[in-house]
Formats: C-alpha cells, structure tokens, sequence
C-alpha cells in the first residue's frame, strides 16, 4: 500500500495546530505511542490522536526504510490505532504515524519497539533445504500433543502469528474473517460434539470477538461473499440392526434470519453396513459410518464437495438442491491406468481428505492411505500421496494428470488437504507427518516446512490486511 510522501510541516495553519497538538508528546504533534497486543507478542498496537477530520496510517519496518504500510484509518471520535501484522519473534520493527487532514499534513518522529517471544507449547518448525521464500503468508490449524493453535507463517516459515486453544477445545478448519481484522476458525466441544461446533471469530490482537454454535457441526464450514453459512453436520439416527448409527448432513444457514436448511444427507444415498462401522471412534453417543472429513465449494461448478472417510467416497452436490451430481470412490467411477487405484478397503481405512474442484477442471483430493498392501510382514514403510483428477463424465473414469508423492514413511494418519493457488502452484498439508508444504505449478516442491506438529489444511493469505 502507498501514500504521498509527507512535505515539511511549514504552512501558517498547520503549524498553529501543531502547537496545540504538542502536549500530547514530546516533539509528537499526535501523541503516537506503541505496545504490544494483549495476547499476541507479534502484534504491535501503534495509538495517536487523531488531527480531526482526516485520515492516518503506519509507515513501518526496518530503521530508516519503513517499507510498509498499514491501511488507511479514518479519525474518528475518540484516540485512533492501527495494528502492525506480519512481524516475528524478538523483532525490532521502527515505525511513525502520517495524517493528513484537508491540506494539513504531519507524522511522528520515528520510534521503534520489539516484540516479544512465543509461547513454550508453539512447536519448533524448520524450513526445508532449498526452499524459496513465500510471497505470502499460511494459515494453518497446528496439533501440538494436548493443545491446538492457529498459525499465520511467514515467507521462511517462521511463526507471524498465534492464538492457542483452550485445551478442551480442537479445530481443524480456520479461515480469514469476511471483511478483514482476524481470523476464524471452526471449534470443536470434546465433550459434546454431537451438539456441535463454535464458529470463533479471534481478532489480530488474540481477544475473541464472538462464538456461534453451529448444529452438530464438525471438521468443516464454508462461508460464502453473502454471509451464508454451509457445514458439515452430524446426522444420529436409530437403525433396528446396528443401533445409533452417525452419518453426516450438510447444513445451510441464511444469515438474514438463522433459519437452517438440510442440503444433503446421506442418509438419502447411501445405506450402512456393518462392515463400514466401527473404523473410527470419534463419536461416543453411536457408530461412526460415512465420517465427513472436509467440505469445500468449487466456484466453476457452483456446488459442494464432500469426502467421506469412513465410505472412502468423494460427492460433488448441487449447491442449491443439494442433488448428488457425481460420487468418486467405493462402486463409482473407474480409475485408469488400474494401478492409480483409489484409496480404500485394500490399502488402509483412513481414506480421502480434503477434495477440492480447481480452476484447471480438475479434482484434487489428498490420500491418507499407502498404495500399496503394508500388512504383510514383507511390506515397506505405507505412505500418504496428492492425487490430481481429470474426470470422464461421459465415460465415468478418473485418470490421474499428476501423482505428488514424497516417498514411503511419510504417512498422515489423519488430516491431511491441498488447494490450489491462483498462480497454478498447490498447497499440500499432510497432516500428522507433520509437513505443510508449497507446489510450483509444475507440481515440483518449492517451499517446505517440517515441525512437530499435525497440520490441518492450509490456506494462503497474500496480505494480512486482505479486505480491511
């Protein structure tokens, strides 16, 4: 972002509202001072009074260069702030307030600060050998032993910004607030999950703004332009053979007055078996079956894309009628060559995660499960791929246009996601093997960052201040 430079302070006017402005700091004509936020050492709360009747903003960064900027405030009422993102650990950062108001303007003299360290439970992250530097940030969700936290990573992979859960709660969905001024992110009652979720929306500063229940709720929300809300749901129904038995709906929520609508429910496709139950154990009020693991809308296609761990199926739905449009997976589309077979019952029960329509008309979908049988005592290390998707629909057959794999050990149990990115390079998350890392758009790794941590998926932020 850039503004005007500042010119000397010389008209008559302007000088005779300096000199009322003066008492509010030495030599400062608006009274500028800085702190760190209440709960995020990489924050930086810069506050002035304001000229009345104008505008300001915060030039900082290095001492003397001040390369950047944040958005413009507009003065109001009472003392103005902005906040500096974007910062590490144990950094000095200089900054000065510039106003202007009608042909008046000032800045303040240039004063620097440090930021503080991270919490001892954030984990230790190292960047690969030979990755380039990000020309953005990544929002992730970080499994940390008892505790979760939203994480925004830097260009080298350094921690920019944190907010650690409580340790009753979990999330593996976050995203940037519509609008701009923190982030979002999907909570999850351990102690009642069936009830649902919490829908936490956590400023820059760390302070919660707000909590939404969300029914049964679970693993994933999409929120669209308009407010409307869709997320995957639990559906606890009665069977006579099985007992309480747990499937998944899909739920829209119409900001203008609350009222919910069931989109989709599988229920009304699909049938448990005995064989499906039981594979997971994630629900204690029944038995787990279709087990939902992400819930993504494709744009191109204006529908939803739903993956079914516990069916080992991917479905695209209408995203207005909630019909099912196509079903990848178990007893549906082929996949040619044979040997790019599906995850599944074969190989290992974790199934697919995060499947996702791209701009490029293709699918892509992360595969916890090894491609080859590691149950024998002869069997290699199982490990987890990225499969892109270009789908016959006419002919129904999926056949892979690239295979990502990193190689056998590397295996996410669970979690797990890629998206792609507008500039045709892909994000990967693979979950508990614990590695978050960036595609070029000819799927060659570029950028990666291994830690201690699972990762929930990502999602890139060009700019912290996007939408303010």
């Amino acid at each position: 972002m850039s503004h005007p430079d500042l010119p000397a302070a010389g008209h008559p006017a302007l000088l005779a509202l300096l000199g009322g402005l003066l008492a509010f700091g030495c030599g400062d004509p608006l009274g500028a001072r800085a702190r760190l936020a209440e709960a995020v050492n990489t924050v930086v709360v810069v506050q002035w009074q304001p000229l009345g009747g104008g505008e300001a903003w915060v030039e900082f960064g290095s001492s003397g260069a001040l390369e950047r900027s944040t958005p413009v405030v507009a003065d109001g009422e009472g003392p103005s702030q902005a906040l500096l993102l974007g910062l590490g650990a144990w950094q000095e950062v200089c900054w000065r307030v510039a106003a202007r108001s009608g042909d008046s303007r000032v800045s303040s003299p240039e004063s620097c600060i440090e930021t503080g360290g991270l919490p001892a439970e954030l984990p230790e992250l190292q960047l690969a050998e030979g990755s380039a530097p990000l020309d953005g940030y990544l929002l992730a969700t970080a499994w940390i032993e008892r505790r979760v936290a939203l994480l925004l990573l830097g260009e080298q992979g350094a921690i920019r910004w944190y907010h650690l859960l409580p340790e009753e709660r979990s999330a593996i969905w976050a995203a940037p607030q519509l609008g701009g001024g923190g982030l979002q992110y999907l909570a999850a009652h351990e102690q009642a999950a069936l009830e649902g979720g919490s829908l936490v929306q956590v400023d820059w500063q760390g302070i919660i703004q707000s909590e939404q229940t969300l029914e049964g709720a679970h693993h994933a929300v999409v929120q669209h332009d308009d407010g409307r809300l869709a997320w995957l749901a639990t559906d606890l129904r009665d069977t006579e053979e099985l007992g309480p038995v747990i499937g998944d709906r899909v739920l829209i929520m119409d900001p203008a007055n609350g009222e919910l609508e069931t989109l989709f429910s599988t229920w009304d496709w699909l049938e448990p078996s005995e064989e499906q139950l039981g594979l997971t154990s994630s629900w204690a009020a029944g038995r787990d079956w279709t087990h939902g693991n992400s819930l993504r809308w494709s744009a191109e296609r204006d529908s939803y894309w739903l993956t079914l761990r516990g069916t080992d199926q991917l479905m695209e739905l209408d995203a207005h009628s909630g019909a099912l449009l196509t079903v990848i997976g178990a007893d549906s589309y082929t996949a040619e060559p044979a040997e790019a077979a599906f995850w599944g019952r074969d190989y290992y029960d974790v199934g697919p995660h995060g499947a996702a329509w791209t701009a490029d008309d293709s699918l892509l979908v992360f595969d916890n499960g090894p491609v080859a049988d590691w149950t024998s005592d002869s069997a290699e290390d199982p490990w987890s791929r990225l499969l892109e998707l270009e789908l016959d629909e006419a002919g129904q057959i999926a056949r892979p246009l690239r295979i990502h794999e990193a190689g056998r050990g590397r295996m996410a149990w669970f979690m797990g996601g890629a998206t792609r990115l507008d500039d045709g390079g892909t994000l990967v998350s693979w979950g508990s093997a614990g590695v978050l890392e960036r595609l070029d758009e000819d799927a060659q790794p570029s950028w990666a960052l291994e830690g201690e941590a699972a990762w929930g998926p990502a999602t890139w932020i060009p700019d912290p201040y996007a939408g303010e």
